[in-house]
C-alpha cells in the first residue's frame, strides 16, 4: 500500500513538472528582455556620458576663442567643475531607469 502511495505521488510531482518549467521559462524571458533594455540604456548613457566628456569642452572652449575672447587656466578649470557636475548629474540616469524597472516589475507582479 505504501509503495502505491509512494507511486502516485512521483505521478503528481512528473505532472507538474512541466507547468512549473513553462512558467520558469516565461519569467526568465521576461527578466531577459528588462536585461536587454537596461543594457541598452547603459551603453546609451556609456555614449552620451562620451560625448559630453569629449566633444562638449572642445566645442565651448573653440566658440569662446572664436568670439575673440582669451582663455586664461582659471577659467579653464571653472568650465572643467561645470563639466564634471553635468556629468555626475546624469550618471545617476542609470540608477533611477533601474530603479524604476524595479518597481515596474514588482508592481505588475502584485
Amino acid at each position: 500500500m505504501s509503495e502505491m502511495f509512494n507511486n502516485i505521488k512521483m505521478l503528481k510531482l512528473f505532472s507538474w513538472e512541466e507547468l512549473f518549467k513553462n512558467r520558469i521559462v516565461k519569467h526568465k524571458e521576461e527578466q531577459d528582455i528588462i536585461d536587454d533594455k537596461q543594457r541598452e540604456q547603459n551603453m546609451y548613457n556609456m555614449w552620451v556620458n562620451r560625448l559630453i566628456d569629449e566633444l562638449t569642452p572642445t566645442i565651448i572652449y573653440s566658440s569662446y576663442i572664436f568670439m575673440g575672447n582669451s582663455i586664461n587656466l582659471g577659467m579653464i578649470i571653472i568650465t572643467r567643475i561645470y563639466f564634471e557636475r553635468l556629468k555626475g548629474i546624469y550618471n545617476c540616469i542609470p540608477e533611477v531607469y533601474g530603479k524604476y524597472n524595479e518597481m515596474t516589475e514588482k508592481m505588475n507582479n502584485i
